[in-house]
Formats: structure tokens, sequence, C-alpha cells
């Protein structure tokens, strides 16, 4: 009986994976080198912010998953975040994203969304809210420990949704001191 005890020990604690994906290993997502399902961001933005952002990507099957703690029974599916560069030119920029950006492969990868200046300023969503917003929307930001924090006025749209159909989103940023 004792083997049996010991086996089942080693299998919780070895049998099911503890962190989420890291680059180089087989599930992490392979680029596309052709993506066609691309959407422009575009918009304005007050000097003295920097536009930033990061493209979230998840897996979409329950085989691509982790649980950080072995006995709470908690399992997240894979993740990750990719830095998007935009083009700046003095108030203007602009973001190509590729939604279709890595191949979905055996977990599944999708685009998930993504982050303006930390706020989630474009989603992606299957049933967008009605009516879906595609902008403009306007982000109001304020330095906040050393970064920007961009946020929507109550009663303004604080979302732009990526659905079928949506090739451009317009987002402005706009500095509150």
């Amino acid at each position: 009986m004792r083997p049996r005890v010991a086996l089942l020990a080693l299998c919780l604690a070895g049998c099911s994976r503890t962190q989420n994906i890291k680059e180089g290993e087989t599930d992490y997502p392979r680029v596309n080198p052709h993506p066609i399902n691309v959407v422009h961001l575009s918009g304005t933005v007050d000097p003295p912010i920097h536009v930033r952002s990061v493209a979230n990507w998840s897996a979409g099957s329950k085989d691509c998953s982790y649980s950080p703690g072995i006995f709470e029974g908690a399992s997240f599916l894979y993740h990750l975040q990719q830095s998007l560069t935009p083009i700046v030119s003095g108030v203007h920029y602009d973001l190509d994203i590729p939604v279709d950006g890595f191949l979905a492969g055996r977990c599944s990868w999708h685009f998930s969304g993504m982050t303006i200046e930390g706020a989630a300023a474009v989603v992606s969503g299957a049933t967008p809210p009605d009516p879906p917003g595609t902008g403009p929307v306007d982000l109001y930001c304020r330095l906040s420990g050393g970064n920007y924090r961009c946020f929507a006025h109550p009663g303004e749209p604080r979302a732009a949704w990526v659905h079928a159909g949506i090739t451009e989103i317009t987002i402005n940023l706009h500095l509150v001191r």
C-alpha cells in the first residue's frame, strides 16, 4: 500500500504544471508569418504622455494551463504579453495590431486584448456591448507612481471592442493635471 501512496504524492507534486508558458517551450505560440486580420489603432496624445501598449494573448485549450498552487485547485490558461511600438508623429500616433499575429497551434492561441498606458483600451470579444464601441474613445491620463494611468470619464465608453468587421479604432489620450 505504501508504494501507491508514494506514487500518488509524486504525481501530485509533478504531474501538474505550476508556471505559465515560457518562450522556447513546445506550446509557446509561433508567430504568424502572414497575418491578415489587422486592426489599425490611431489617435492623438497630449505631450508629455508617451504612448505605450501591450497586446495580450491567451490559450484556448484546457490542455494548455497551469496551477500555481497544487492544492488550491485553481488553474489558469497560458497567456503572454507582447509590447507594441506605435509610430508617433507630433501629437498623432498609429499602431497596427495583428489580431492573428500568432498561429493557433495545439493551444488555440488567440488575441485576448490590449492595454494602452495602463488602461484596458482595446478588448477582444465575441459579444461586444450594444452598441459596440469602435471609437473615438477619449481616455484621461494622470501621472501616478512614475507612469500614466488612463481612464474614461463616467458615462463615456471605456473600451473599443475588436470583433468581426472592425478594422480601425481611434483612441485619444488627454493629460489631466
